[in-house]
C-alpha cells in the first residue's frame, strides 16, 4: 500500500514509518520539518518522498494524487495538555480546518484515512480503573478538545461521504526519536534530566497514574490494524493496559540508571486527570497485541540511548 504520513517526521511517525516499511508498504512523509532529529538511533530508511507540509491544501492534494497514495495517516498536532485558547485557535487555522478540507478530497478519491487521536486526553476524569472506547468523551483541556472535534468531523465524513477511516487513541507513548527537550513526553524528559544530574519537575505530588506505551508496540499495532478489514470504521485504544504513578516511573528510572532522582514538585494543574489507563480489550480482540511492560520498555529505551 502507498501510505502518506502527515506529520511523519515526529517520533511516532518515524517509528511508524519503520514498521510500515518492514511490512512492505511504500511510505511517504509530509511534515513542516525539513529534516529528522536523531534522539536514540538511526532514522529508518523511507524509500518515498519527504514533502514539506504547508497550509496550501491544494498543493498537498496534488501531491497525494501524483504519488498514487492509497492511505493517509494523520499525526499532525502542535498542541499539548497545557495549551491555551489562543493555541487552539492557531491549531484550528493551521491544522484542523485544512485537514477538514483534505478529508473531502480523500473521500472523493476513495483514499483511506487513519486519525491518531489521544487516549490520554479525550476521555477526561473517570472513576474507572480502565477506560474503554465506549466511555463518554469529556476532555478538560484544549488539546483533548481539539482531538474530539476532529474525531467527530471524521465520523461525519465517514457517514456522509463513505470515507474509509479508522481512529486510534494512543496512551502515553515513548521511545526512539522522542525529543527530551519538549514540554510533552514525561519519560523522555525525566530520563534526560536524570542522566544529566538535573531535577525532574512534575506537576502535583507524583500520584498521577498514566498508561505508558513503548512506541514500537504502538507502531506495530497500527501496522497490523491497517491489514484488518474489520478494523476500518472503528475506534481503538492503543495502550499497555497497565497504570503506573509518576513516583513509580521515576523509581524505575532511578533503579535502571543507577543514578539519584531529584524531584521538584510544582503546583497541581487543573488540566491533568488523576488516573488514566486504557482498556485495550477491543484491540486485543482484533490483533495479536502484546505490549511490553514499563520496566522492560524503559530498559530498551536506555539501551538505545547508550548506543548512540
Amino acid at each position: 500500500m502507498k501510505i502518506l504520513l502527515l506529520g511523519g517526521a515526529g517520533f511516532i511517525g518515524l517509528n511508524l514509518a519503520g514498521a510500515l516499511v518492514r511490512c512492505g508498504h511504500e511510505v511517504h512523509i509530509a511534515d513542516r520539518s525539513t529534516g529528522f532529529a536523531d534522539y536514540g538511533r538511526p532514522v529508518p530508511k523511507v524509500a518515498g518522498r519527504h514533502v514539506i507540509l504547508s497550509n496550501d491544501i491544494a498543493q498537498l492534494q496534488t501531491t497525494i494524487d501524483e504519488l498514487g497514495i492509497e492511505c493517509v495517516i494523520g499525526l499532525v498536532s502542535s498542541l499539548i495538555p497545557s495549551s491555551t485558547l489562543d493555541d487552539l485557535e492557531t491549531e484550528m487555522a493551521q491544522v484542523i480546518t485544512p485537514t477538514y478540507r483534505l478529508l473531502d478530497h480523500l473521500a472523493r478519491r476513495r483514499i483511506s484515512f487513519v486519525y491518531v487521536s489521544s487516549g490520554g486526553t479525550v476521555y477526561g476524569p473517570s472513576d474507572k480503573l480502565s477506560i474503554a472506547e465506549t466511555e463518554p468523551l469529556r476532555p478538560i483541556n484544549y488539546y483533548g478538545c481539539s482531538k474530539v472535534l476532529f474525531e467527530q468531523y471524521l465520523a461525519f465524513v465517514g457517514r456522509a461521504q463513505q470515507l474509509r477511516h479508522m481512529i486510534l487513541r494512543p496512551s502515553n507513548p515513548f521511545g526512539p526519536f522522542q525529543n527530551p527537550h519538549r514540554k510533552q513526553g514525561l519519560v523522555a524528559v525525566a530520563v534526560d534530566k536524570v542522566l544529566h544530574g538535573q531535577p525532574v519537575e512534575i506537576w502535583g505530588d507524583g500520584s498521577v497514574v498514566r498508561d505508558y506505551l513503548w512506541v514500537e508496540d504502538l507502531a506495530g499495532a497500527m501496522a497490523d490494524l491497517l491489514s484488518k478489514e474489520e478494523a476500518w470504521g472503528r475506534i481503538f485504544n492503543v495502550g499497555s493496559g497497565q497504570g503506573h504513578s509518576i513516583r513509580d516511573l521515576l523509581a524505575m528510572i532511578g533503579a535502571l540508571t543507577g543514578k539519584p532522582v531529584e524531584v521538584r514538585y510544582l503546583e497541581t494543574r487543573a488540566v491533568d486527570v488523576p488516573r488514566l489507563v486504557l482498556d485495550i480489550s477491543r484491540l486485543r480482540e482484533t490483533i495479536d497485541f502484546r505490549p511490553r511492560n514499563l520496566h522492560d520498555a524503559l530498559a530498551l529505551y536506555l539501551d538505545g540511548l547508550q548506543q548512540r
